[in-house]
This record gives structure tokens, sequence and C-alpha cells, in this order.
């Protein structure tokens, strides 16, 4: 009962404008992160690796997900014991992005496969606190408001990455010549720059 009293008495009665939009655009920037690697691009590249890439990608999947299934409760109850979800999610972030980085330079099947493992059991570990985030984020706003801003959020984000991305990759040529020097880093090669 007194370590409850604790809790409620160390929450912010509201919170910052700040805290509800930098949660708002993590789920933006994350739904991207499903659509565009784990939902479209990376299963098309397999499959113009391999053939019929489909089982891998389900394969490496539940691999990530059982990983997730063993190490989120231990990450959790570390966080709790320690009270401090906000740098675990940022490191998991940051390692997330890395290895989906790296999978520009997988030299092979296998070690994409790996990479992909990697940077989806770091993507949905970095879910689990930014999950437990909510109520801190929501005190004083209501949490089905914030969740609802959120859940919209991660909608644009998903509609946003669906056309740019598709643009970026059917159109290489175009994308490079809009991005100036920026657009250094693309490939060009016509049909085959669509295989990642």
């Amino acid at each position: 009962m007194g370590e409850r009293w604790l809790t409620e008495e160390l929450m912010p009665k509201t919170s910052t404008k700040l805290a509800v939009w930098a949660w708002v655009l993590y789920d933006f920037a994350n739904t991207i992160f499903s659509i565009s690697i784990l939902t479209v691009f990376f299963p098309l590249w397999v499959d113009g690796e391999i053939g019929d890439g489909a089982w891998l990608v389900n394969l490496a999947t539940a691999v990530s997900a059982l990983l997730v299934f063993f190490t989120a409760p231990v990450l959790g109850a570390l966080a709790d014991l320690r009270q401090r979800r906000v740098p675990y999610l940022v490191a998991l972030t940051v390692i997330s992005i890395l290895f989906t980085a790296a999978l520009d330079v997988a030299g092979g099947v296998a070690v994409g496969v790996a990479l992909f493992v990697a940077a989806d059991l770091t993507y949905q570990s970095a879910i689990v606190f930014y999950n437990a985030l909510l109520p801190v984020v929501a005190a004083g706003r209501g949490a089905g408001k914030i969740s609802g801003y959120d859940t919209a959020a991660g909608y644009v984000g998903t509609i946003l990455a669906l056309a740019l991305l598709t643009f970026f990759v059917s159109d290489a040529e175009a994308t490079r010549a809009i991005l100036g020097p920026f657009g250094g880093w693309m490939e060009t090669g016509g049909e085959d720059s669509l295989a990642l």
C-alpha cells in the first residue's frame, strides 16, 4: 500500500505537452519502421535474393518474437527495479536503428536475416518501455485520449511511409535528383535497385 502511495505521489499531476508530442512522434516513427522494414521491404529483399522467401522471413520474425518473450520480462523487471524506462527506450531504439542501417551492407542472406532478427528484437523490446511510459505521459490528460493521438500518428506514419518509400524504391533516379547532394547514397541501377 505504501509503495502504491509513493508512486502516485511522485507522478506528475499533468504531463507536459513536450512529453505528449514526444510520445506521439515516437509511434509515428516506429510505425514507419514496422511497415517499411518488417512488412514490405525486407520480405521483398529476401524474395529477391532467394526466391520464395516468405518462410525465411516468417522464421526470422518468429525467432525475434521468441527472444522478446524471454528477454522482455527481464528487461521490464530491471526497469521497474531502477524506476527508469527512458534510458532503456533510447538505448534499444538507437541499437535498432544501427542494426537496421547495417542491413544496407549485409553481405548475404544469412547476415541480413541475423541483422533483421537483431533489429526486430531491439525494436520490439523498446516498445515494452514505450508502452510502460503511458501512465506518466497521459497524467492529467487521459490515457485513452493520448493513446488515440498515438494511434492516429501511427496510421499517418504508415501512409506516409508507403507513399514516400515506394517512390524512393520505384524511381531512385528522380529521388536522387530531388535530394541533390543528400541523395548520393542511393543506388540507381534500374530494376536491380528494387532489391534492398
